[in-house]
C-alpha cells in the first residue's frame, strides 16, 4: 500500500451496515495517534481488497486535507486512483 505520515492498523470484524470504515484514533494529548481500518469480516478476500483500497484512500486524503474528504471531493478521488493504481500494479 501507499504509504502515510500517519500509521495505520487494519482489521476485520463483523458489521451490520457496512463493508467498512476508516477511523482516526488521538492521543490523550487529541493528536492524531492512528487510524483504525475496519473491514467486514464476511467478506470475500478479493473484495476485502476492494474496501481497503477505498478506506486507505481516505486516511490518505484525510491526511493531506485536514480530515476533509468524501466520496465527492477531488482530493479523495485522486488518493483512490493512486492506491488503487498501487494494487494493480499500474
Amino acid at each position: 500500500m501507499v504509504p502515510t505520515k500517519i500509521p495505520v492498523k487494519v482489521r476485520r470484524r463483523p458489521l451490520k451496515a457496512d463493508l467498512g470504515y476508516t477511523q482516526l484514533v488521538r492521543d490523550a494529548n487529541d493528536a492524531p495517534s492512528h487510524f483504525w481500518i475496519v473491514i467486514h469480516s464476511e467478506l470475500s478476500h478479493e473484495a476485502c481488497w476492494l474496501v481497503l483500497t477505498h478506506e486507505w484512500a481516505h486516511v490518505m486524503s484525510w491526511v493531506e486535507h485536514d480530515l476533509v474528504c468524501d466520496h465527492d471531493y477531488e482530493p479523495w478521488g485522486r488518493a483512490y486512483a493512486k492506491v488503487y493504481q498501487e494494487f494493480v500494479g499500474i
